[in-house]
């Protein structure tokens, strides 16, 4: 059982990236138009508690998921 706080960890938000692989390794398999809308709906749900964190995540072959802090380039937010 998790701990609840302001603040996501950082491993917590690793251990989450670590689980996206696995979504994609269910492409090739018949599944139900609902199990597949599911599936779907679990990953998407997981991306964004990365994301909303800072983060994204990246699987590397042979090296595994790594996850980076989202950099914004402040030249991208400002307004014209």
């Amino acid at each position: 059982m998790s701990v609840l706080t302001d603040k996501t960890e950082r491993q917590a938000i690793a251990e989450l990236a670590k689980c996206l692989i696995h979504f994609e390794r269910l492409y090739p398999f018949n599944m139900s138009a609902q199990d597949a809308a599911d599936a779907r709906q679990a990953q998407n749900l997981i991306q964004t508690i990365i994301g909303s964190n800072g983060y994204m995540a990246a699987h590397i072959g042979g090296k595994g998921t790594r996850i980076y802090k989202n950099r914004t380039n402040k030249h991208l937010n400002e307004q014209v």
